[in-house]
């Protein structure tokens, strides 16, 4: 057993689609729309009538698209070069588009919490998350978030918490404060750092081969793959196994495949390790020998 498991966020501690698209958008546009109304019912002589009734008439599925534009503005500026982008810097599209419609000029921060709650309500902690970072804090085995994220540490950390895996977690590393997305080496061993353990005493969980896998061996960790989330391998049935664990047939995925070769042949221990569809799976492996 190594001395620390660090884990990926989104569709490894926590199921990150538990809706489509076009539910999701939905859904944050109704919470803007009654963050809207509520503010133009409140707003009394800040506003004249015309005003807030121009407050309350504001289109959710705007501010939606606007949100999207600082994103997609956010992954364009930073992500070629591996960059994060600093949080709330997505939020100023949004902020502008606002105060364009109505007149009202509200905080980054104020819209990142609505767009974040709405966005995460129906995200979950995956089944058996908690169990097994519990099981890993009873054997002493310290325990890490690494996530790429450009958003905010205090609504991130509020979301852990309301899943009942903050106080499981020995540290949290997010990119939008390293300045660094993985797959680069820097938001691992931020982890690391704080942890106070090498890199080759720790192995890294995630479900995303590059960021997550890849990653990880680059900056000396061994990895197992949690694929039983990824979007393109959710109905896939298990394969032929490439190692210790339960893998995936790629026989449909031939790019998957090829880049789970490559990895395999990294030299350990930073390598690709084994494969689970399962955190109870990933905890067999951990545990294995124990």
């Amino acid at each position: 057993m190594r001395q620390c498991v660090l884990f990926d966020l989104g569709d490894t501690l926590i199921d990150g689609h538990p809706l489509d698209q076009a539910s999701t958008e939905k859904q944050i546009a109704r919470s803007f729309e009654i963050w809207l109304r509520r503010k133009a019912m409140r707003a009394g002589e800040e506003f004249s009538p015309d005003e807030r009734v121009r407050l309350a008439a504001v289109e959710g599925a705007r501010l939606v698209r606007a949100v999207n534009q600082g994103l997609d503005g956010a992954r364009q500026a930073y992500w070629a070069e591996g960059r994060e982008a600093p949080a709330l810097s997505a939020f100023t599209t949004v902020r502008a588009e606002l105060a364009a419609a109505s007149g009202l000029f509200a905080s980054l921060s104020e819209l990142e919490e609505i767009y974040l709650k709405a966005r995460m309500a129906r995200q979950r902690a995956m089944p058996g998350a908690v169990d097994l970072l519990t099981r890993l804090g009873a054997h002493g085995v310290r325990r890490g978030l690494v996530s790429n994220c450009l958003f905010s540490r205090e609504p991130m950390q509020g979301h852990l918490r309301g899943q009942g895996l903050a106080g499981l977690l020995d540290t949290t590393i997010f990119s939008s404060e390293v300045g660094w997305r993985k797959p680069r080496r820097e938001p691992f061993l931020a982890a690391l750092g704080a942890l106070a353990v090498s890199p080759n005493n720790a192995v890294h969980v995630g479900d995303d081969l590059v960021a997550d896998i890849e990653g990880a061996a680059g900056a000396g960790l061994a990895a197992i793959w949690l694929w039983g989330h990824h979007p393109l391998l959710e109905r896939v049935e298990a394969g032929e196994a490439r190692g210790p664990g339960t893998w995936p047939d790629l026989a449909g995925h031939p790019d998957l495949a090829r880049k789970v070769e490559a990895l395999l042949a990294a030299p350990a221990p930073a390598a690709l390790v084994g494969a689970a569809r399962t955190l109870a799976e990933v905890g067999e492996l951990l545990f294995a020998g124990q």
